[in-house]
């Protein structure tokens, strides 16, 4: 008994033979599968890039102080955290670290087409719950600094690239639904 394949392929390893090697049907598919790989790594360095763009903004709301006065090291997020400036200052700073994390685990996730709005979705509420807070903080305090600015742009910016990651997996996603990739 004979396979019909024997022909074609190399019994020890696999690999086509002479003609079979670039056929026409599969110069297509290998065009299709780079395309795939590039929006596939697009997403990913999206993706990284949310992730870095919330890293700054972290960055920005520990260790930078929001208010120039001669005392300016003790309005940091992290010392209102602590409890130096207040109680409620406190809890606001609590409630900005939870809304500025709460990306996270949606960027992380495997990503279907029913939870694929999430991230977006997050990443918009979280931002805007910066702004208002940031705003808070620039209206309110007598000698503001520029980090409530920088707070709010690493925010958008971690939006903008979530928004980007979504729309190359939607784009990998008609990729391998319209007809010539089959």
């Amino acid at each position: 008994m004979q396979n019909g394949n024997d022909a074609r392929f190399c019994k020890n390893c696999g690999k086509p033979k002479g003609s079979a090697a670039g056929t026409v049907t599969t110069a297509p598919k290998t065009g299709v599968q780079a395309e795939y790989k590039a929006l596939e790594t697009r997403a990913n360095m999206m993706r990284g890039l949310a992730i870095t763009c919330i890293a700054a903004m972290l960055f920005v709301l520990f260790l930078l102080p929001y208010a120039a006065a001669a005392y300016t090291s003790q309005y940091t997020v992290y010392n209102n955290m602590a409890g130096v400036n207040g109680s409620i200052e406190q809890i606001c700073s609590i409630v900005l670290l939870c809304f500025a994390l709460l990306p996270i685990p949606f960027l992380l996730m495997k990503q279907t087409v029913t939870k694929r709005n999430l991230p977006v979705t997050m990443s918009a509420v979280s931002a805007g719950a910066i702004a208002i807070y940031s705003a808070v903080i620039w209206f309110g305090s007598m000698l503001p600094t520029a980090v409530p600015f920088m707070i709010i742009l690493s925010a958008a910016a971690e939006v903008l690239c979530t928004v980007k990651y979504i729309e190359a997996l939607k784009a990998m996603d008609n990729l391998m639904f319209r007809p010539q990739a089959l």
